[in-house]
């Protein structure tokens, strides 16, 4: 017995991952690792859930709007005995939620104002929120994302946030495309991550399909581990990147993350890599 796909459905051997999470808007990559973990629990998924958070950008509560330079302070919550900070994807979602925890705290009229929210990538969210330093030590348990409705929950003592090494704003490009990326790259202060075998040499490989030489870049330690678990890890510039790749040298970013991202040696030469 045959049936046929229904007119105006697409062929799921056709379905595009990447492009599906970028019709959706920001936070379109977390919603699918979130499910993906959701229905298959295991580390590669949660590996994924906390790379596609450090590339997502949130709406973040806080008391007042920080100074230059000011740590911010957040407008945290209780629940279950823990400290929570909800962040939102949408500015209904943040005002939704503010509003919910002022009148769930007594707080009238607070409720009837808006929430003061700056905007923060999922690794500088982090690394501020559960910072553990004398003089920034916030008390925060958990980062919730929309506590409401997705309620994906990070907590702060979760041992895949050892990865120290990432940049959010890397993974971030890598979930809208191509020319984000490659905008990215050519940032005075763009940083990536690349494996090495303990001699602080960048490891290379090749493509299957005709041998061409391609150096793996990554927006983070943990998505190297997501690629390879033995080997050690650095921080590089992206601007020893543009002067060091050798004539011939494709360049791919993510390999690991289902929307890995290919630059031909033409396609970089073109944007201002010196090739060779």
């Amino acid at each position: 017995m045959t049936t046929e796909q229904p007119a105006g459905l697409p062929d799921p051997d056709d379905f595009d991952a990447a492009e599906a999470a970028k019709a959706v808007g920001e936070g379109g990559r977390l919603m699918q690792s979130f499910v993906k973990l959701d229905q298959e629990p295991d580390q590669g998924h949660d590996l994924a859930l906390i790379s596609d958070f450090y590339g997502t950008r949130f709406l973040v509560p806080v008391l007042a709007v920080p100074e230059e330079g000011e740590r911010p302070r957040f407008a945290t919550f209780e629940a279950d005995g823990k400290t929570i900070l909800g962040v939102s994807l949408r500015e209904q979602d943040a005002t939704h939620l503010h509003r919910s925890v002022a009148e769930a705290e007594g707080r009238a009229d607070d409720a009837l104002n808006d929430p003061i929210l700056v905007e923060m990538l999922g690794d500088e969210l982090v690394e501020t929120a559960f910072a553990s330093g004398s003089f920034a030590a916030t008390g925060i348990d958990r980062i919730a994302v929309d506590p409401l409705g997705l309620g994906i929950s990070i907590a702060s003592d979760d041992e895949l946030l050892e990865f120290d090494l990432r940049s959010g704003a890397l993974r971030r490009a890598v979930h809208q495309g191509k020319d984000a990326v490659l905008a990215y790259l050519l940032e005075a202060d763009a940083v990536g991550v690349a494996m090495h075998n303990g001699d602080g040499a960048p490891l290379l490989m090749r493509r299957p399909s005709d041998g061409a030489q391609v150096f793996p870049l990554f927006s983070s330690a943990m998505e190297v581990f997501r690629f390879n678990e033995d080997v050690a890890t650095r921080e590089i510039t992206a601007a020893w990147l543009r002067t060091a790749l050798p004539a011939g040298m494709h360049l791919l970013v993510d390999v690991s993350g289902g929307d890995a991202i290919e630059f031909s040696p033409e396609e970089l030469e073109k944007a201002g890599f010196r090739i060779g």
